[in-house]
């Protein structure tokens, strides 16, 4: 069975509905620039890994749902795939 993850901003934004948190609320309770809480909330920007773990700590949203999920990992396979260097034994 394939489980979809929601994005981080939708996590969020359902985060801050549960809450009964606006966006100024949101900001004020984070510490952040309404602007920026915004910006997550929208998916036009995701955190830095410190403020994802701080949305994890405080939210339960998991850092991994910021990750964009269309990313192209054949390079990642392609070094997985490839064959290990040979140790010269002389």
């Amino acid at each position: 069975m394939i489980c979809l993850m929601k994005s981080g901003a939708e996590e969020f934004k359902a985060w801050m509905d549960r809450a009964r948190l606006n966006q100024r609320q949101t900001a004020g309770y984070f510490g952040w620039d309404e602007t920026f809480i915004s910006q997550l909330v929208t998916g036009k920007r995701v955190p830095g890994l410190p403020n994802a773990i701080r949305i994890e700590r405080e939210t339960g949203i998991p850092v991994e749902a910021w990750v964009p999920t269309d990313m192209d990992t054949s390079a990642d396979q392609e070094s997985v795939d490839s064959p290990k260097p040979q140790l010269d034994k002389a």
